[in-house]
């Protein structure tokens, strides 16, 4: 016995539109959701609970540069660590025609990262790096083009007091450093030097710049830093998370 057909009958055009228009605002309702007001916004270092559906909390900062950033981190992950010139020096370790080096030095804590700033875009120009250990010199990058006047360097050696720094200008007009910073990455909140208050797990901790309103959103992807100098007597106050 053949069985009867059912007649399929196909969904008007305008039928589809507006069912993907559903999905598309509830997948946007479900993006919002996971963006939050914080309840105070005034200047100064905050405490937020992470939700569980946003293990990525961070202030929405798309301005973001090594230079200039809102500083935070969250409770046991790592984050850079901005050490400030100030425990270190700059001093011209060699010049000659076609050819110049930098050495830097950093006092204290372990560091692993350079950031440097030069006056002009470098424009695919050589750059040699040298890092001194106590084992004596590993060169870290030989030649390598760089392009941008800011780029920074990271390595994972131990015991690292001074970093030589190259440039192949040749016929080009010699670099010169405007800014540097040196850094590490670690779990900010198991340094010694942290205040208790910066402490507590599943928290994100930020600095709010003042006069504007700053929003938190799950963004893994960001890359947190915080400099050190600006923990060390503070004392972040609380706030509640209003969804958005």
């Amino acid at each position: 016995m053949t069985k009867p057909r059912i007649a399929q009958t196909a969904l008007p055009p305008w039928t589809k539109l507006l069912l993907a228009g559903f999905l598309l605002a509830a997948l946007g309702q479900e993006a919002q959701a996971r963006c939050y007001t914080p309840s105070d916004q005034t200047a100064g270092w905050k405490r937020a609970p992470i939700p569980d559906d946003a293990p990525g909390l961070v202030v929405a900062d798309p301005q973001s540069s090594p230079w200039q950033f809102v500083e935070q981190f969250r409770a046991d992950e790592q984050a850079v660590v901005w050490l400030g010139n100030d425990r270190g020096s700059m001093s011209l370790a060699d010049h000659h025609p076609g050819r110049i080096e930098y050495m830097f030095r950093v006092s204290g804590p372990q560091w692993q990262i350079l950031q440097i700033q030069v006056a002009a875009n470098l424009a695919g120009e050589k750059v040699d790096v040298i890092a001194y250990t106590p084992s004596g010199p590993v060169p870290i990058w030989f030649e390598r083009r760089v392009s941008g006047n800011d780029f920074a360097v990271e390595w994972s050696l131990s015991g690292v007091y001074a970093v030589a720094v190259g440039f192949h200008h040749h016929l080009r007009e010699r670099p010169v450093v405007t800014a540097w910073q040196a850094g590490l990455r670690l779990k900010v909140s198991s340094a010694s030097w942290l205040p208790p208050g910066f402490r507590v797990p599943r928290s994100l901790y930020y600095y709010h710049p003042g006069g504007r309103t700053v929003i938190l959103c799950d963004e893994y992807y960001r890359e947190l830093a915080v400099r050190r100098e600006s923990l060390l007597s503070a004392t972040p106050q609380p706030v509640r998370l209003l969804p958005r």
